[in-house]
């Protein structure tokens, strides 16, 4: 994997999600029955996407009692062109934590120790509505007691705008609320053709 910001800034990743940032981290996730690896825009197929990935995190920047909130989004949803139901909440797993002590090599983010508030949800792009983009972003907490919120439900229709009822609502948004500050970037584009 080449760790580069090329990708997210042509394929508009920045600023159609979350304006640029420096990282402190890396990210890698893996859909292991296939062994898919999400890679700064690489193609992966539909049913290839389904099952929850393995989350992998590589700090720059050590940092003793940090946790951590992983999100995933589409802002494509149903297209690039209509936002009806972007972004689309795929992810929102908070209270994640990793060795205090470890800077560099790939560490294991486990999701079942953190509070999954929306389940990782499989993409499900319409038939013929071109490449979505399905954006993985790694927050750190900047206050140790912060309770990190999400979409009021863990349905369809609770997932779309995240929540908030307006196309095109999405993570920028729900950052207004928290308090978090992105660490790490990753994305993967998948499609459904006829």
């Amino acid at each position: 994997m080449s760790y580069t910001f090329a990708n997210v800034t042509k394929d508009e990743v920045f600023p159609d999600v979350i304006d640029a940032f420096d990282p402190t981290a890396r990210l890698r996730a893996v859909f292991p029955t296939h062994q898919q690896e999400v890679d700064f825009g690489d193609e992966i197929p539909v049913p290839y996407a389904q099952e929850e990935p393995e989350v992998f995190v590589n700090l720059l920047v050590a940092d003793p009692s940090a946790e951590y909130t992983l999100v995933v989004t589409d802002p494509d949803a149903p297209s690039r062109t209509d936002k009806t139901y972007s972004e689309f909440a795929h992810c929102l797993i908070t209270d994640l934590k990793l060795d205090a002590n470890k800077v560099g090599d790939w560490q294991k983010l486990d999701l079942s120790k953190g509070r999954a508030i929306l389940p990782y949800f499989g993409p499900a792009p319409p038939a013929n509505t071109g490449l979505h983009r399905y954006v993985f972003l790694l927050f750190k907490k900047t206050e140790p007691e912060l309770v990190v919120n999400g979409p009021a439900n863990d349905t369809v229709e609770g997932r779309c705008n995240w929540g908030y009822g307006r196309p095109g609502a999405g993570v920028r948004d729900w950052l207004k609320d928290t308090l978090l500050e992105p660490v790490a970037i990753n994305f993967f584009n998948a499609q459904v053709k006829n």
